[in-house]
């Protein structure tokens, strides 16, 4: 087994043991119908990718980051969030170029201690590449596929509104020739309380 079938059997292996506890754990699951849209989670993570494949002979990853909004559902958690991303041509035949995530996703978190809590989640969105190259086709300098995804993270509570995070996601993108990527995360988020009218807008 080659090391891109073992990292898929391992992201495979977490998400099954976590859709396993998913079925059988009821905090997952919202008391009553008033939970769900009752506050609004603002997250800002620092991404890496990790993984080196094909893309890697001719891209050189740099630095990107993720911003997301959160809510409570009535099982779970919605999510919506951007994923930005730069990738810089090894060589000058290769144009640098800024990828753009926009995805929505679900997913859920298990409590491990008291403050910890193990999430998992899936993403689908549209997966933008930018082309920073004048000698490119106005019309082909930005290319957009489906992007789907599945990511796991601790979450650990610095205080009653405050959350540190780590995590690892995985992203198909379904170019011609497929992206597998796979990213580290590290970030923060910080909990409101959601106003009246949001609340009842999204119920």
């Amino acid at each position: 087994m080659n090391i891109t079938n073992k990292i898929r059997f391992g992201i495979s292996l977490i998400l099954f043991v976590f859709l396993t506890l998913l079925s059988t754990n009821s905090q997952l699951y919202a008391e009553d119908t008033d939970h769900a849209f009752k506050s609004v989670t603002f997250r800002i993570n620092l991404v890496t990718n990790t993984n080196r494949n094909l893309l890697h002979q001719y891209w050189k990853p740099l630095a990107g980051g993720e911003a997301e909004i959160e809510v409570p559902f009535y099982a779970g958690n919605m999510r919506a969030g951007l994923h930005l991303y730069q990738y810089n041509g090894r060589h000058e035949e290769y144009p640098d170029y800024l990828t753009s995530y926009f995805y929505i996703g679900w997913g859920g978190e298990i409590s491990l201690f008291s403050q910890i809590g193990w999430f998992n989640g899936i993403r689908l969105g549209s997966y933008q590449m930018s082309f920073d190259d004048t000698d490119i086709n106005p019309t082909q300098r930005v290319e957009s596929e489906l992007g789907v995804g599945i990511d796991s993270g601790l979450n650990l509570k610095l205080s009653s509104r405050w959350h540190g995070h780590v995590g690892l996601g995985y992203i198909v993108v379904f170019t011609h020739k497929r992206l597998d990527l796979i990213n580290l995360s590290i970030g923060v988020s910080y909990t409101i309380d959601a106003p009246a009218w949001f609340t009842e807008f999204l119920k």
